[in-house]
């Protein structure tokens, strides 16, 4: 009787293992995959700390004619666009960040479902010491779930 219950037990460990191994190789893929799709529309040049796109708050976006207008605090910014920190650009920015209109016609559908934006580098930026130019703009584009059945 012992060594039918010592074999009945393991199969319920290797189960066990194998479930929890399954459950982590989710996670994992997810995370590794989850900035991938950014990559592929000529929006974001990098991930980690070298990343420029990320999911934001609906509440950061308000529709108005023509397109949007876009609010995030440098915190945020921060969020989407670590490398941000020092340049600058963005440090002359007050801590409530930017509040900026996207044009609806520029503006790209989510394969997640969720709303994103993309950052350009501060050193873009007019006034930054290594740029001239009009443009002042900090949203390189914008992701709106609004867009997914147009």
């Amino acid at each position: 009787m012992r060594r039918i219950l010592a074999w009945a037990g393991w199969p319920t460990y290797w189960l066990a293992v194998l479930i929890a191994y399954i459950v982590i190789s989710g996670f994992v893929i997810k995370s590794a995959n989850a900035h991938d799709w950014y990559i592929n529309t000529g929006c974001c040049y990098g991930e980690g700390e070298k990343r420029d796109c990320e999911n934001i708050p609906a509440e950061s976006v308000q529709r108005v004619e023509g397109g949007y207008i876009v609010t995030l605090t440098k915190a945020q910014m921060l969020s989407i666009r670590p490398m941000l920190r020092g340049q600058k650009a963005f440090e002359a920015l007050p801590e409530s960040g930017i509040r900026e209109f996207f044009p609806r016609d520029k503006a790209k559908v989510p394969p997640d479902g969720l709303y994103s934006a993309c950052l350009k580098p501060g050193t873009w930026m007019v006034g930054s010491g290594t740029v001239t130019g009009t443009d002042t703009t900090w949203i390189l584009c914008f992701f709106d779930p609004g867009l997914m059945g147009s």
